[in-house]
């Protein structure tokens, strides 16, 4: 693929020449000579960080719903963990996505009630399963939150999501914990966990993946279901809970047009 050799040459140049900052002339030129290269290449700018992307502020599941509402939906980890409380106002919160849906299936690695299918996705014969399975029910939305950062194969899955928007025209929303908010990390939250972000590595986590060839739109997201999510973000100098990514394609969010989730 030309354009990847392209973006791998603008890159190499870039760090060669960024030494030091007295060499502002020699970073300049190939910065403008990197441009001419993108530009003939076809490489979206924010693709390789020559863009400063915009994040927007959103409540995470007040954002989930508005996706899911008329939608047919897969939740990938949608599953509550073994210890939390099926009556507590997050579950309650959560249950509104399964309400807005038309639809609503769950993939999760717990063997329980409520769990349609289940694949462990650290297991790379699982990534081939979730494909056929989202190429057998072409859900409008798949949502995957708060769960790439659990598992080994995430690329893997992310290709795989990737192929949905091409191919189903689905919109998918990831969510990945901050690690720049020391509460959180304070808690032990993130104990077990695989991967850490902070914003630009989560940015780059997902672009880098197949859904880079894909319309991102970034958020900062923030929890507003108890009080005290309040009181964190306060403690933590106004850093977001998590980073999140809504995938589309590039001509529908071009158009500016709705999928089945996201009308009003």
């Amino acid at each position: 693929m030309p354009g990847r050799f392209a973006q791998a040459a603008v890159q190499g140049a870039v760090v060669e020449t960024g030494g030091k900052r007295g060499a502002g002339t020699a970073r300049n030129g190939t910065r403008r000579s990197c441009r001419g290269i993108i530009q003939r290449a076809g490489i979206p700018r924010d693709e390789i960080g020559m863009k400063r992307a915009t994040w927007k502020s959103v409540d995470r599941l007040a954002h989930a719903e508005r996706l899911c509402r008329g939608a047919r939906v897969l939740d990938i980890g949608g599953r509550r963990m073994p210890a939390s409380d099926p009556a507590s106002r997050f579950a309650r919160v959560y249950d509104r996505l399964r309400q807005a849906a038309t639809e609503y299936r769950i993939v999760d690695i717990q063997d329980t009630e409520g769990v349609d299918y289940v694949l462990d996705l650290n297991q790379p014969p699982a990534v081939g399963e979730l494909a056929e399975l989202i190429s057998a029910c072409r859900p409008d939305v798949i949502l995957c939150m708060e769960t790439l950062e659990h598992v080994n194969c995430h690329y893997e899955v992310m290709n795989v999501l990737a192929d949905a928007v091409e191919a189903n025209g689905t919109v998918v929303f990831i969510t990945l914990p901050n690690n720049r908010n020391w509460v959180l990390n304070a808690m032990g939250w993130n104990e077990d966990h695989c991967v850490a972000f902070f914003r630009d590595i989560a940015d780059r986590f997902v672009s880098r993946s197949g859904l880079g060839r894909h319309a991102i739109e970034r958020h900062a997201c923030m929890q507003k279901y108890l009080w005290y999510w309040w009181v964190v973000y306060a403690l933590a100098f106004g850093q977001p809970l998590s980073w999140g990514f809504t995938i589309r394609p590039r001509a529908t969010a071009s158009a500016g047009t709705q999928a089945p989730g996201e009308q009003r």
